[in-house]
């Protein structure tokens, strides 16, 4: 039997479970730190979609004037760029019946 594996079965048979650990211990840090970096990289992703969310709400509010859903909606899908709320809601009730 080779050196290395007298090592490790003395090392077991004295309970001393310092070689055990530092195999097998390794071997838990490194997944946790893959998942730690997994982690990590999905909250820079969310975090990256999210500003960009913030700058496209931003961008909406200079380019209209309005931070409101409707407003914008309504700016994008039909260009109502300069309609009131009273207009928006006149558009909204023209064309509720023919979406329901």
């Amino acid at each position: 039997m080779g050196h290395n594996v007298q090592f490790m079965l003395d090392a077991i048979r004295a309970g001393s479970g310092g070689f055990m650990t530092r195999i097998f211990g390794g071997q838990k840090k490194k997944a946790a730190d893959a998942a730690s970096f997994d982690l990590q990289t999905r909250l820079a992703e969310a975090d990256a979609t999210v500003q960009t969310m913030r700058q496209l709400v931003a961008r909406a509010n200079v380019e209209i004037g309005t931070s409101d859903p409707a407003q914008i909606f309504a700016t994008n899908a039909f260009g109502l760029k300069d309609a009131t709320g009273q207009e928006l809601a006149r558009f909204a009730g023209e064309q509720w019946p023919k979406v329901n």
